[in-house]
């Protein structure tokens, strides 16, 4: 929370700085010319973890494509990921290294996708209208993370469907999409499963929005 409120100030200049080719004339690679260079900054900034901290396997130790060599690689480079930052921050304890990692390394996907997806929706929406027409989204309205699994405590019916205690529950978050506002707030999750970067990442979406809306350009393909 320190942090979110440390950036706050910071999030509107950064995506005028990563998203200002938009403004320009010419072809724009979103995804490697804004979207990345943006997200990395701003997780940078949020975890006050070094971009150039190496954790390009972490991210992928869900994936069941993943060989024993590659894994063994990618304990590696959790251990030195760790290290790094227990020598960067030597009061912090086990949990409070654990959140800024799992920040770092596990919301880049989310907050990539979420932020293409939805960049990519406002647009297809804008036709031929300039962008200061078409009052850009504030808010997420796509996900980049497809659904999210979590463990029944007890014996319920939900939907018309029976689960017992310890069933595990696949929850399709892109079913929101086609929800309202609060709705899709529910991308970021609820109570204690709430995401860590939810209040920053809301402001980074506002500060996009109110961005484009500023802008008298035309997106075409």
């Amino acid at each position: 929370k320190v942090r979110q409120e440390a950036i706050a100030p910071e999030i509107p200049s950064m995506v005028r700085r990563h998203f200002s080719g938009i403004a320009k004339p010419g072809p724009v690679d979103f995804l490697n010319s804004c979207i990345h260079p943006f997200v990395g900054e701003f997780l940078s900034k949020l975890t006050d973890v070094p971009t150039d901290l190496d954790v390009s396997l972490v991210s992928r130790i869900f994936s069941r494509n993943l060989g024993v060599s590659r894994r063994c690689e990618m304990q590696q480079q959790l251990r030195m990921a760790r290290d790094a930052l227990t020598q960067r921050f030597p009061d912090d304890d086990e949990e409070a290294t654990g959140e800024r990692l799992a920040l770092f390394v596990l919301g880049r996907d989310a907050f990539t996708g979420t932020l293409a997806r939805s960049l990519h929706h406002t647009l297809e929406k804008t036709g031929n209208r300039l962008l200061c027409d078409c009052e850009p989204a504030l808010r997420p309205t796509r996900t980049g993370v497809p659904f999210i699994d979590r463990q029944a405590i007890r014996d319920n019916s939900i939907g018309g469907r029976e689960y017992s205690k310890g069933d595990v529950v696949r929850c399709p978050l892109q079913n929101l999409e086609q929800g309202s506002n609060p709705d899709r707030l529910r991308f970021f999750g609820k109570g204690t499963h709430v995401c860590l970067g939810r209040s920053a990442s809301l402001l980074a979406f506002e500060a996009l929005g109110r961005f484009l809306a500023s802008l008298p350009v035309r997106i075409s393909r």
